[in-house]
């Protein structure tokens, strides 16, 4: 395992545990204004699930949609705003039998638990390698083939997540993923302007 694979790892594995941590106590003040309102048994039980679990599917939605061309779908967008605006509202809630400081500390959870989830769904959308192949446009295949060098791969992906998935590719994300340093990434698509990846063999644009 590379370091930069084991700062992944670690930052993922935090990540999780604390949207874990926060999702239970998010969940336990929720129960208790749900059994305020009048809910009892099962139903007192499950009323808190429904935000945080809106808050997780939607984030789902938005990641895979994220990987294409696509703009941002109003359907799961407006799902994670009704779930963030309904978890930190019954946290709030709990909190206000002990003043404003306890509506404060009682929103934490929440905040922390959204943070944490959008934060691991931007590690794993930067971690993960392109799952398109075609263009959407035309249909065509992607013209960014194999690479027999790490140059080549760096600058095949690059070009692959700027033309191909219309995205911004960022310097500071290559080097961490190729595990190079980030002078290196910026030499080698620092002089691309547009243009298509090298052939196999030859020398990269370097700066």
């Amino acid at each position: 395992m590379t370091l930069a694979e084991t700062r992944r790892w670690i930052a993922g594995s935090s990540l999780a545990a604390l949207a874990a941590i926060t999702g239970i106590i998010s969940y336990l003040h929720a129960l208790v204004v749900a059994e305020w309102t009048g809910s009892r048994g099962l139903v007192a039980h499950l009323i808190p699930c429904m935000p945080d679990l809106m808050i997780v599917t939607a984030s789902m939605a938005l990641l895979d949609r994220k990987r294409g061309r696509d703009g941002v779908p109003w359907l799961p967008a407006g799902a994670l705003a009704v779930g963030i605006g309904s978890t930190v509202a019954m946290n709030v809630c709990s909190g206000l039998h002990d003043g404003a400081g306890g509506a404060l500390v009682a929103s934490l959870a929440p905040v922390a638990l959204v943070l944490s989830l959008e934060t691991l769904m931007w590690l794993i959308k930067s971690t993960s390698p392109p799952d398109r192949l075609a263009s959407e446009d035309d249909g065509e295949p992607c013209p960014h083939g194999v690479a027999l060098t790490v140059d080549d791969a760096i600058v095949n992906a690059w070009l692959h997540t700027r033309d191909c998935l219309a995205e911004r590719p960022v310097q500071r994300q290559f080097a961490d993923r190729f595990d190079v340093p980030r002078t290196k990434v910026a030499a080698l698509v620092g002089g691309l302007n547009g243009q298509h990846p090298p052939e196999t063999g030859e020398p990269t644009p370097d700066e």
